[in-house]
This record gives C-alpha cells, structure tokens and sequence, in this order.
C-alpha cells in the first residue's frame, strides 16, 4: 500500500482537477484504484467538463475555428472536443468529405505496406479524421481494418515492435553497454521498455538478446546475484548518513551497482529511496543545496575519469549539471576544477558553444520539463506520409499534436518546420528558448520559462538551472 507524502497529497489536491487519472497516476508511480481511493478519502472531486451550453458552443463554432482554439475557449482538452465531436457527429466538410468506404480501406492498406502502426491508438493520434469516419462507416476501428484484410488482433498484438528490427536491437544494447548502462532485464523491462519487448519479440528472451550483441550476460547475473534487497537498503543509507547526493541522475552515474540493483529489487531508485523511509520528494529539492566543496569536486571528477566516461563540460552539463555549476562556482570554469583534480585540460573536450549540440541539450530539457509538469508526451519515431517522412521532437499522447523544441523561435528552422509539418496536421507546437513569443496561423509557441513555475512546484528546480546554462 502506497504510503503518501505531504507533498503528494498537497500536489494531488492541487492537480486532481486539471490533470487526467493516466497523468496523475504516471507522476506517483501507482495504478488508477489506487488514486481514486485517495480522492475519495481527500474529497476532492473533478469539476464537470461539459455543459448544455458548451455543446451549444461547440456546434456553432466546430466548422469556424481549430481545436486548440476552441480546447483553450472552452477550457477542456482537444481530446475532449475530438470525442464530443464524434458523439454529436459533427463531422468537419472541409476535411472529412474525401472518406468514402472504398478511401477508408485503401489509406488503411497504404499505412500497413509503409510499415505504419495502425492500431486505433496510433491512427487515434496520427490520423483523427480517418478514425473518426472509419468508426462511422464501419461501426468499430477493428471492423475497418478486417474490411482491409488485415487481421487486427496480430496488428495490436505487434504493435510495439513495428519500428524495430533484428539489427537495431542489437545495436541499441551494444550502446547501452558502450556507456555502461544497466543491462539486467529487470532494470531494461522498466527503463527500456520498447527495446525490452522488441529484444524479446525477435530473440524470445532478453539474455539471448544481450548475448546475441556478444556480451556475456552470466556476468550481467554474477553483478546481481552480489545484491539483495537488504543490501540495497543499507547501502542507500549509509549514503544519505553522510550527506552524500542521493537523487536519481546522480545516482545513476555514480552509483551504478546499486542504481540497478534498486531497480531490480525495488522497481526503481524511487521506491528504494523511500523504502528506507526517506522522503524522496526532499531528496529532489536538496539536488542543487549539495554540499559540493573542493574535495567532493574532485572526487567525483576522478571517478568519473576512472570510469573511463567523458569529461567535457557539454557532457557533464547533461548527466550531472548540478557537479558542473558547483565547479564552475568554486573554481570559477569547469577547466579550473579539471586542473584542481590533476587531471589534464588539453584532454577535455570544449564543444559546449556548438548550437548543434545546444539544440540538442534544449531538446532533452523540454522532454524532461513535460514529463515532470505531468504531461502525457513521448518520443516521435519516424512518420511516413504519402512517402515523406516527418520526425517531430514529441506527440501528445491525449490530443495527437506535434511538439518541436527550438532554440529560438525566430530561427532559420522554424519556418520550414512548420511549412512541411502543417501539410499533414492541423496544428502544431514550438516550445522556444529566446527571441520572444510570434504569430503564425495554426502555431503556438510557448515560451519554456512559462514551464518554470509548475517546475519549482514539483521540486525541479534542477531543471530550471540546466535551461538556464544554455546561452
């Protein structure tokens, strides 16, 4: 049974309203009964979201304005509006008057021959329309799909591993071991789960994976074996007895052993955490207060160099920010406090001004402040269209929309961004870092600071200093 934080409680009071039972219960780790016996026992209760007056609105304006505007004036999701559409049979002519039966059957054939993920959820997501009259047709996604030939059930059963192969399979795990990332199949079954279920699509387990990538996985088990979940406790106390950082990104580079071993006993670094009897919500807060003088500077510098693991600030800035801004606070650069390990400078690498990569670390960051602020995003992978491939950064997993994360908003790839994306969608996203807020039809941009108050709310203020590093 779930033992609740006063922080917790306070952040489901505060949340329960605004946020999905699918959001909140991904932000506490927990299953759904678990989280309306909480409600219940709290007393809070979710506000009606329709109205009489609001389906009035809605059939007036839901040929005359996009879903974005009509979510943001009516103060409900567009997911909402989509389904209210659907019941009240508001189809759009401009947009749903090309879907005959005979269209329905070919574009469902067309994904399928280009690989797509068709499974309701995906076409949900990616081609609204097309399920909307497909269901109108066909009474059920599964009925439209049979009508195509198709055999829904292995569709759905094989969804997760459609974008995947044999080779890439293999190359994903020989990177995770190339960075000395946790390969035991508890850990991956959690934190790699795609590649987990891909792994054993092809090879029929994970350890035929692993060692199909020619890594031995019996020393994979021996590292295990070594741990129990005893030791995982009193290890994770004899940390925090002397003060030593013990949120998760720190833990995960520094304590590898028992990061996983945490993982494997405990579900997680979490649940370990607070297994012990520790707050981990405090643990979050105390990221940025650490005690980091000269000597833990160091320390630290030298066993990540004994790691064998790069040193170069753009890296170090990404894995462990908060040991960068305490080196660059007491030594004054992140090259003073490599001098002060020892170590020497000419061996570190300097490429934290290449945009390529600030891009990249924005990307990353806004990935993290989404999540974190209890949005229901995901990574996008390759989406073919009429023979185009589009890869935006992100999907809203409730709405379908395509997020991109920019620099600026004003950059020399915003606009030929939005020009491809909006071919095949009716809206889009950019989360910008600077230049200021612009007007385009059918963008919103949003300012990444605008993020920042829902982030110190949830004790990420580490995140706020890594957005705050890129200039």
């Amino acid at each position: 049974m779930k033992k609740w934080t006063e922080s917790e409680i306070k952040y489901l009071i505060d949340n329960y309203n605004s946020s999905s039972n699918v959001e909140l219960c991904e932000y506490f780790g927990i299953l759904r009964g678990t989280l309306t016996k909480k409600a219940r026992e709290l007393g809070v209760e979710r506000e009606a979201k329709w109205s009489k007056k609001k389906e009035g609105y809605l059939r007036a304006n839901y040929d005359k304005k996009t879903l974005s505007q009509l979510a943001e004036e009516m103060g409900v999701s567009i997911a909402l509006i989509r389904q209210k559409k659907f019941q009240l049979n508001l189809t759009s002519t401009r947009k749903d008057s090309k879907w005959t039966k005979s269209s329905i059957v070919r574009k469902i054939d067309t994904l399928f021959s280009e690989n797509f993920d068709i499974s309701a959820s995906n076409v949900k997501k990616k081609y609204p329309s097309l399920y909307s009259m497909a269901r109108n047709y066909y009474k059920s996604w599964n009925r439209s799909v049979q009508a195509s030939g198709l055999y829904y059930n292995r569709i759905r059963k094989d969804k997760n591993n459609i974008s995947w192969s044999k080779e890439m399979v293999l190359e994903k795990i020989r990177l995770l071991a190339d960075n000395k990332e946790i390969l035991s199949s508890k850990y991956n079954s959690v934190n790699q789960k795609k590649l987990w279920n891909a792994a054993n699509h092809y090879f029929y387990s994970w350890r035929n994976a692993v060692e199909a990538a020619n890594i031995n996985y019996e020393s994979i088990s021996e590292k295990i074996l070594d741990w129990s979940a005893e030791k995982v406790k009193s290890e994770i106390l004899n940390i925090y007895n002397n003060d030593l950082p013990l949120f998760a990104s720190y833990a995960k580079n520094n304590y590898v052993a028992l990061y996983g071993a945490a993982s494997t006993f405990n579900g997680g670094w979490k649940q370990a955490v607070e297994k012990v009897g520790i707050d981990y919500s405090q643990i979050n807060k105390r990221a940025n207060e650490i005690d980091w003088n000269p000597s833990l500077i160091k320390k630290t510098i030298l066993e990540i160099d004994e790691r064998g693991e790069d040193l170069c600030e753009s890296v170090i800035l990404r894995k462990q920010s908060t040991l960068r801004t305490a080196a660059r606070r007491v030594f004054g650069s992140w090259e003073g406090a490599i001098e002060y390990a020892g170590l020497e400078i000419d061996k570190v690498r300097k490429d934290i001004d290449s945009e390529a990569y600030k891009g990249h670390m924005f990307e990353e960051l806004v990935y993290e402040t989404l999540l974190a602020t209890g949005r229901n995003v995901s990574r996008s992978n390759h989406i073919v269209i009429n023979n185009k491939i589009y890869i935006p950064d992100f999907i809203d997993n409730n709405s379908g929309l395509w997020i991109d994360a920019k620099l600026s908003s004003w950059g020399v790839g915003v606009e030929p961004t939005v020009t491809k994306y909006l071919q095949v969608q009716d809206e889009l996203k950019i989360i910008y870092l600077k230049s200021g807020d612009r007007d385009m039809k059918s963008v919103k941009f949003t300012w990444i600071k605008d993020y920042y108050p829902e982030l110190m709310s949830v004790g990420r203020g580490d995140l706020i200093e890594k957005i705050d590093s890129i200039k």
